[in-house]
């Protein structure tokens, strides 16, 4: 029932970001790629999963660097509409697609952002791949829908987040800067380049050679709190998403403030999900 209604919560988003285009007359430009296949003889999702993350890197010109607002991009660049909002815990992030409204994306506004991140980019590889399937992504281990497609779309993430030419030079600039091997300094300061969790980008660090196997690991079982040491180093935390995208609350607003516009404040408060005071602020 819980996620009948966050998908009922995403439509109902869609088809209104939808009719604010009709009529401001300034459609969603979609550029989207064919779908990628996700598999083969011969070829595992995880490596598929490397392979397309480089091909939409490339395609959208973001080289092997840090990708600052992915939000952005996936809105601006390819012509997605994604939306933040409370989701039961368990859920990272729900993804669907139709004709009408293109590719819909719901990340779960409770989770810190790093996470929504992450489920922004494996929202962003099912689209890529099974686009006419919908998908929720659960965090609880459990598994759901076809597990080549998950473990494609987790691969992309890790693959597009966190490329392994960016991460490794800009490692390497940090360690020859100062000489002293990796620290968890640099490690906390890749994952705020990067806008990934520490768990994130320790694992991919050891997977990369950059860590030994287990560091993660063995960090946690000796209490260590990445808040902490981020604060430590004055890396501040990432501000939370609002709901709506920008795109859509300027268009709620231009169509409000038009001379011929018959919208009524109520409609506008409705439109942006605040309550009439809200709104006149």
């Amino acid at each position: 029932a819980e996620i009948r209604d966050a998908v009922s919560t995403l439509e109902g988003l869609a088809r209104d970001y939808a009719r604010l285009e009709e009529t401001t007359a300034l459609p969603l430009v979609r550029r989207h790629p064919a779908p990628y296949a996700y598999g083969g003889p011969g070829i595992t999702p995880e490596m598929r999963g490397e392979e397309v993350a480089a091909e939409e890197r490339t395609r959208l010109g973001l080289g092997d660097g840090p990708i600052h607002d992915l939000r952005s991009v996936l809105e601006e660049s390819v012509g997605l509409r994604v939306f933040y909002f409370d989701l039961p815990s368990a859920i990272g992030g729900i993804y669907a697609y139709s004709e009408d409204l293109g590719g819909c994306i719901a990340i779960n506004r409770r989770h810190p952002a790093p996470r929504g991140v992450w489920s922004l980019a494996h929202e962003y590889g099912h689209f890529l791949s099974t686009r006419h399937a919908a998908d929720v992504s659960l965090w609880n281990g459990t598994p759901w829908g076809r597990a080549t497609a998950e473990k494609f779309a987790d691969s992309f993430a890790k693959n597009f987040l966190m490329p392994r030419t960016g991460v490794n030079r800009l490692l390497s600039e940090m360690v020859s800067a100062h000489g002293k091997g990796v620290t968890a300094a640099d490690v906390l300061t890749l994952a705020h380049h990067f806008r990934v969790s520490a768990e994130a980008i320790f694992r991919r660090l050891e997977e990369l050679k950059r860590l030994p196997a287990g560091t993660w690991d063995s960090l946690r079982a000796n209490q260590f709190q990445p808040d902490k040491a981020r604060s430590t180093l004055g890396l501040p935390l990432s501000a939370r998403e609002p709901a709506l995208p920008f795109r859509y609350r300027m268009m709620a607003r231009n169509a409000f403030d038009a001379e011929d516009s018959e919208m009524t404040e109520a409609e506008l408060a409705s439109l942006l999900r605040m309550d009439r005071v809200a709104v006149r602020d």
